[in-house]
């Protein structure tokens, strides 16, 4: 079930039999909420549910994203602190093994926004995605050089998180319990 965030997000949201998200007409600008044409109980627009495998590094585990095929398939790039982290030249090979109708996501954590842009471009990648404590200096930086679409990812603790979400000027918005936890949170 989506929320106002989510509409907000700006996701194109997947027609029957879609794979591949869409990136917004202008960055920053969400498109219209409700264009799957689904409705729900009340006959309000709604969204179908997004889905990213996160934190792929070997061949094994995009062979496993191209068989069940979600949206997204994320990359986390150049980030020593993670176990999951892959140089951008293991990045690179990865992409070309990823089906291209799931959407490639490379993930930076507080990464200038020159190597970012200069990685997505040698990468291919469809997003990028920040997950760090980056700033709306760095996302008007992104945009200036040229970089796909930006996800910026809030860890939600409490309503603040909620409001910094809606405030920001990234494309896409994803809201997390943690870095990568994959936990539920209300």
């Amino acid at each position: 079930m989506t929320g106002a965030i989510e509409q907000e997000a700006g996701f194109e949201p997947m027609g029957e039999g879609g794979r591949k998200p869409q990136a917004p007409d202008e960055p920053g600008r969400a498109p219209e909420p409700g264009a799957s044409g689904r409705e729900g109980p009340a006959g309000e627009p709604q969204q179908a549910p997004l889905v990213k495998f996160c934190g792929l590094r070997r061949a094994e585990d995009v062979a496993a994203a191209n068989r069940t095929r979600p949206d997204f398939a994320g990359f986390v790039v150049d980030c020593p602190a993670s176990s999951r982290s892959v140089s951008v030249e293991r990045l690179r090979e990865l992409r070309r093994l990823l089906d291209p109708d799931v959407a490639a996501v490379g993930v930076f954590v507080d990464r200038d926004p020159a190597f970012v842009a200069e990685t997505a471009r040698a990468c291919g990648l469809d997003y990028v995605q920040l997950h760090g404590d980056e700033t709306e200096a760095d996302i008007a930086r992104l945009r200036e050089l040229g970089a796909p679409p930006v996800i910026q990812a809030f860890v939600v603790r409490d309503a603040d998180d909620v409001r910094r979400a809606r405030e920001t000027s990234a494309d896409c918005v994803l809201l997390d319990n943690g870095k990568g936890t994959g936990k539920a949170f209300d």
